[in-house]
């Protein structure tokens, strides 16, 4: 892709690995890849999860993309300046940029000012719209104070496009690349009558390939668009649900699938396969702080001193680490990795005095300790490391837990309603960011969050600063780990594995994605 630099970071794990070619299909060069969801629109304005994001990285381009390296490269736009004092940015949009239908229509800066104003109007109901406050009155619009046609976002002709902004992001040119900013056909979003995005023949796209089957109950196909950019020789792209870890490991094994994410410890060890650690995922436990005794500090100090995590690491070497922070260690804020910022942050507090001194004072002022029941999803091997962690407390303070796996659907719902004594909850960087991060977290706390900490998110979304933003992420982390409102207890490494002669495999960190768009066969 000849594309010009951008001077920005952009975190993202590279592998070149290999594909072995599938039996009984045909000549042409495929990817099939498993995912757990399938979103309910393609919308790019509105998509929020990682398939949905990962199907509009391959069947739109924004003003930036990336390139096969990972890093961000202009896109549909051509060059890009910037006023004196960054608040005004003006891009040229190329002119050999098309969209993905019959007539090639020109692509336009139109078709960018009516994608933000959809993603900021609170009629689209996009969960992304928080994402473009920067923008000049974007912000106001999203809260209904202002109408969508004085957002900061103009065409100055069919080719330029101005972007007033409130401030500016470090990883204002990241965002453009995101799904939410991806350009939206004005006419054509008409012509769909309110269906825009539910299905193929309601999407217009212009990126490297089209969407063209979608079920939300099955599978999403992609095939290659004819106005193509990259050297890939992959002609097709079949995305199929499947829900279960097993089927999904077992598929790959077999070679029904192309690539897999999957933990550490199950990795295909075959000589032909190549495995790359991609995403650390922070287990820790959260309590509910509506249950008596649950929400007493000396209580919840015992459990945590009684909790030996380098004897948990010796014991269970493939699959399990000490964790260093409350968050994934690749956990970006604004392009800069969290963990390298801050350090490590979370330390074995194991302390059998102290754990035994804290719970005789509970004992001391309530009686009898009742039995609890930890919920946890299921899975054989993180369920054998629960039983670890409950013999250390049976062993350190005489407590019983008893350990409820459930399947995911079940797990989220019983967080939700908070119908639980203690959860074993994960927190993935996900392509996340650190934004929806704490989000992710904070929903899983429901209830037991201090009011002056949901002010410090607040405070951390309302600014451009990434040092400032970092200092409120550490000092939101101090304190939930010594209010111990969550008590994070081990770390599990994924790998994505692919077989070695799939070359140009990209990992984008900062999406959470498997990118095949620069693949060669």
């Amino acid at each position: 892709m000849n594309k010009k630099k951008l001077i920005i970071a952009s975190i993202v794990i590279v592998t070149i690995i290999g594909f072995v070619m599938l039996k009984n299909k045909s000549s042409t060069n495929n990817i099939y890849y498993d995912v757990e969801n399938i979103p309910q629109t393609l919308d790019p304005q509105v998509v929020d999860d990682k398939t949905g994001q990962m199907v509009i990285k391959h069947t739109f381009e924004g003003l930036t993309t990336t390139d096969e390296k990972g890093e961000l490269v202009l896109g549909v736009a051509e060059n890009h300046t910037a006023s004196e004092d960054n608040l005004t940015h003006t891009f040229k949009i190329k002119e050999n940029a098309k969209w993905n239908n019959e007539e090639l229509t020109p692509v336009k800066a139109q078709d960018f000012v009516f994608a933000f104003q959809r993603t900021v109007d609170p009629r689209t109901k996009s969960k992304n719209q928080n994402e473009l406050w920067f923008i000049k009155n974007a912000k106001q619009i999203s809260q209904n104070k202002m109408g969508v046609e004085q957002l900061g976002v103009k065409a100055i002709d069919d080719k330029t496009l101005e972007i007033k902004l409130e401030f500016f992001p470090n990883d204002f040119l990241e965002i453009l690349s995101k799904s939410y900013s991806a350009p939206c056909n004005q006419e054509f979003f008409n012509e769909t009558n309110g269906a825009y995005g539910i299905s193929v023949k309601n999407i217009l796209s212009n990126g490297e390939y089209n969407a063209t089957s979608f079920d939300p109950e099955s599978h999403i196909s992609m095939a290659r668009s004819e106005e193509k950019n990259t050297d890939s020789n992959v002609d097709f792209i079949k995305l199929l649900l499947r829900t279960d870890e097993l089927e999904r490991t077992s598929r790959f094994n077999d070679n029904t699938t192309s690539a897999l994410i999957v933990d550490e410890e199950a990795k295909n060890k075959e000589a032909n396969v190549e495995a790359t650690v991609v995403k650390t995922d922070v287990y820790s436990l959260i309590i509910n702080e509506g249950k008596e005794v649950l929400n007493n500090a000396e209580f919840k100090n015992a459990l945590n001193y009684s909790i030996n995590r380098d004897e948990l690491a010796k014991t269970f070497k493939e699959s399990t680490r000490p964790p260093e922070n409350i968050f994934s260690k690749e956990m970006v804020v604004q392009s800069v990795l969290y963990n390298e910022k801050t350090g490590k942050t979370v330390q074995n507090e194991y302390n059998s005095g102290l754990a035994k001194e804290n719970y005789q004072k509970v004992f001391s002022a309530v009686g009898k300790i009742p039995t609890f029941t930890m919920i946890m999803e299921k899975n054989d091997e993180q369920k054998e490391i629960v039983d670890n962690i409950i013999q250390m407390w049976q062993k350190e303070i005489g407590v019983f837990v008893n350990v409820e796996q459930l399947e995911k659907t079940e797990f989220d719902l019983r967080i939700k309603n908070m119908n639980y004594d203690m959860a074993l909850i994960r927190e993935s960087s996900d392509g996340n960011g650190a934004v929806m991060a704490i989000e992710s977290m904070f929903i899983k706390l429901k209830g037991g969050v201090p009011e002056h900490i949901i002010s410090q998110i607040n405070q951390f979304k309302s600014i451009s600063d990434t040092n400032q933003k970092i200092a409120i992420l550490q000092q939101i982390e101090r304190e939930l780990l010594n209010s111990k409102i969550i008590i994070p207890i081990f770390t599990k490494s994924k790998v994505l594995e692919t077989t070695k002669d799939m070359v140009n495999v990209v990992y984008l960190n900062s999406l959470g994605i498997i990118d095949f768009r620069f693949v060669s066969m």
